[in-house]
């Protein structure tokens, strides 16, 4: 039964990769709304840092993880295509932050 209990718990390494792009897409979507420019510099910007994040993680676990059975399920060579699209959904997510604050604070 603890197994069950542990092969559901997400690696570290998957963790930081999902919350480190979640942190770059969405306070850099939120500084474009943030400085009212026309076009999402900071947004096209971050997607550089996601690819950086991963490509760092992709060398670490791969170094680290070798030959253990405990590897990361989400840093892999494939992740490079789906890199990108779930970077998009966090930006929608700041996009969608930074204007609401926007508003509420009327800047």
């Amino acid at each position: 039964m603890n197994n069950k209990i542990d092969n559901n718990k997400m690696h570290k390494l998957d963790s930081i990769f999902i919350v480190g792009i979640g942190v770059i897409a969405t306070l850099s979507s939120m500084l474009d709304i943030l400085s009212k420019q026309s076009f999402p510099v900071y947004s096209c910007g971050s997607i550089y840092g996601s690819y950086a994040l991963w490509f760092i993680l992709l060398i670490y676990s791969s170094l680290k993880y070798k030959e253990q059975q405990d590897k990361p399920k989400y840093i892999r060579l494939y992740t490079f295509f789906l890199v990108t699209f779930i970077h998009i959904v966090f930006v929608i997510v700041g996009f969608a932050i930074g204007i609401l604050l926007s508003k509420i604070f009327n800047l």
